[in-house]
């Protein structure tokens, strides 16, 4: 499968915690240390084809928060109904949507 685009959330823990990713689509402990994130989600692109290779776009909270929105359209019936059961909060809206 390939996305067009993947949206998660990197937060700083407190007290030397270290970083913590939320990401809505996984099924990985939510939330999840960024190391782990890292190895189990992210992974290598070896053997991948240099033009599916990613490219990431780090966006500060507050232009996420004006700039964004999801309705979750692009995802399947079967996906959306697992996704509920893990969480309440599907669809976000930007300020300006």
């Amino acid at each position: 499968m390939l996305w067009d685009y993947h949206v998660f959330l990197v937060a700083e823990g407190e007290g030397g915690e270290g970083s913590f990713v939320l990401d809505l689509d996984t099924t990985l402990p939510f939330p999840c240390r960024f190391s782990e994130y890292a190895t189990l989600a992210l992974r290598g692109e070896e053997g991948m084809a240099p033009e599916y290779h990613r490219y990431f776009r780090v966006v500060r909270a507050r232009e996420f928060i004006r700039r964004f929105s999801s309705d979750r359209c692009g995802l399947e019936k079967k996906q959306l109904a697992l996704q509920e059961t893990k969480h309440v909060h599907l669809c976000f809206y930007s300020r300006t949507t």
